[in-house]
C-alpha cells in the first residue's frame, strides 16, 4: 500500500493490507494518516493478535480532524487553489486604482500644491507599476494598487507558489521601474528643457532611494528579508521590529500623526504574521519539511495544530459558516510551510546582480544629472 493513497478507504482494506500500510507509513510526514490506520487497527481487534501497540500522535485527533466540518474546509481549500484570473480583476484593478489615486491626488494638492500632486502621484505610479508588472510576469493573481492618502501607495497579489526568488524580484522591481522613469525624464528634460521633468526626475530619485533603505516596510528590507533574513523567524522579527521602531521615531520626531499610524498598522499586521510564521516553523520542526503538495493530510494537521496553540480561536473555527476562514489561515500557514528556500549561492547570485543593477543605473543617472545642471 502507498502512504499517498486516499484517506478515507482505510476501513474498505483488508486485515492483511490495513497492517502493511501501517508499517509503511512515515508518521513524522503523515501523521494523520498514521493514527487513522491505527485506529482501524485498534477497531478490528488485531493488535491483540500480532501484540501490536497502537500509536498515538500528542498534537493531532483525527476525530475533529476529518469531520463533516472540516470536509467543507477542505473543498473550500480545493475552490480557492482552482480560482483562476478573470476579467472582472481587471476592471476592479482599474476601478480601485483610479478611485484612491484621485483621493491621495486631492490630499497631496492641499498640502504642496496641484503640481507637486501630480508629480508626485505621477512617481509614485511608476514604481507601483513596477512591482505590478513583475506580479503579471511572475503569474501572480489578483494583483492591484492602492493609493492611501498622506502615506503613498502599494501594489499587492497572491502567488500561487511560495517562492523567494519571485518575492525578491517583485520587490526590486518597484525602485527600478523608478529609477528608470527617472532617467528618462532627465533625457526629456536634457532634449525638451520643460521644467516639470526636471522636477519629476528629483522626486523619482528622492522616492526610489527611500525605497532601497533596509527597512522592514521599504523594498529594500523586503529584499533582504527574501534573500538573507528568512534563515530564522527570530532574525526577521528582530530585523521588524527595528525597522517599525526607526520609523515609529521618525513619526514622533516629525509630530507626523499619519505616519505613526503607518507604524501602528504595520505593528498589528506582523503581529498576526509572525504568529502564523512561529506555527509553520513549529510545523516544520515536527514533521520536517519535505512537503510539496496542500493535500487533504497536511491541511488536517495544519488545521489541528492551529486549533491547539490557540484554544480560544478554535472555538472560534468550529463555528458553523466558518470555513471560509479556517481555509485561509490554513493556506497562510502552508505558504510559510512551503516557503520555497534559496541555496546561499543562488541568494549571493541574485544579491551581487541586483547591486551591479543598481550601481550601474546610479552611476547613469549621477552622469545624467550632471549633464542637466550644466
Amino acid at each position: 500500500m502507498s502512504e499517498s493513497a486516499p484517506l478515507g478507504d482505510v476501513k474498505a482494506y483488508s486485515d492483511s493490507d490495513l497492517l502493511e500500510e501501517a508499517g509503511a507509513i512515515d508518521r513524522t510526514k503523515f501523521p494523520i494518516r498514521w493514527e487513522m490506520v491505527s485506529k482501524e487497527i485498534v477497531r478490528r481487534g488485531l493488535e491483540k493478535s500480532l501484540e501490536w501497540k497502537p500509536p498515538v500522535a500528542a498534537d493531532f485527533r483525527i476525530e475533529s480532524a476529518y469531520s463533516p466540518h472540516f470536509e467543507r474546509i477542505w473543498r473550500v481549500i480545493q475552490r480557492e487553489a482552482e480560482v483562476p484570473n478573470s476579467g472582472q480583476n481587471s476592471k476592479n484593478f482599474l476601478a480601485v486604482l483610479t478611485l484612491s489615486l484621485f483621493l491621495f491626488g486631492l490630499t497631496a494638492s492641499s498640502t504642496g500644491g496641484l503640481l507637486f500632486a501630480i508629480i508626485l502621484s505621477a512617481a509614485i505610479l511608476a514604481h507601483e507599476l513596477g512591482h505590478v508588472l513583475a506580479m503579471k510576469v511572475l503569474g501572480y493573481r489578483n494583483v492591484g494598487i492602492l493609493f492611501v492618502p498622506f502615506l503613498g501607495a502599494f501594489a499587492g497579489g497572491s502567488s500561487p507558489e511560495s517562492d523567494r526568488k519571485n518575492e525578491a524580484l517583485v520587490a526590486l522591481a518597484g525602485p527600478a521601474m523608478g529609477l528608470l522613469s527617472c532617467a528618462a525624464a532627465l533625457v526629456l528634460y536634457a532634449a525638451l528643457g520643460y521644467d516639470i521633468l526636471l522636477q519629476y526626475a528629483k522626486i523619482s530619485l528622492g522616492l526610489n532611494v527611500l525605497n532601497l533603505l533596509p527597512f522592514s516596510s521599504l523594498d529594500g528590507g523586503a529584499f533582504l528579508r527574501e534573500t538573507i533574513l528568512y534563515r530564522s523567524v527570530f532574525l526577521d522579527l528582530a530585523f521588524t521590529v527595528v525597522g517599525i521602531g526607526a520609523l515609529g521615531s521618525i513619526a514622533f520626531y516629525d509630530r507626523d500623526i499619519f505616519l505613526a499610524l503607518f507604524c501602528f498598522a504595520l505593528l498589528v499586521g506582523n503581529i498576526s504574521t509572525f504568529r502564523w510564521k512561529f506555527l509553520a516553523a513549529r510545523f516544520r520542526r515536527l514533521h520536517g519539511t519535505d512537503f510539496h503538495i496542500l493535500d487533504l493530510e497536511v491541511s488536517g494537521s495544519i488545521y489541528e495544530m492551529i486549533k491547539s496553540s490557540y484554544p480560544d480561536l478554535a472555538l472560534h473555527l468550529e463555528e458553523e459558516g466558518q470555513e471560509e476562514k479556517s481555509a485561509r489561515l490554513i493556506l497562510y500557514v502552508w505558504k510559510y510551510i512551503k516557503d520555497v528556500r534559496f541555496h546561499r549561492a543562488e541568494a549571493t547570485q541574485v544579491v551581487i546582480v541586483a547591486g551591479a543593477f543598481f550601481g550601474v543605473l546610479f552611476f547613469l543617472l549621477s552622469i545624467l544629472f550632471q549633464g542637466v545642471s550644466r
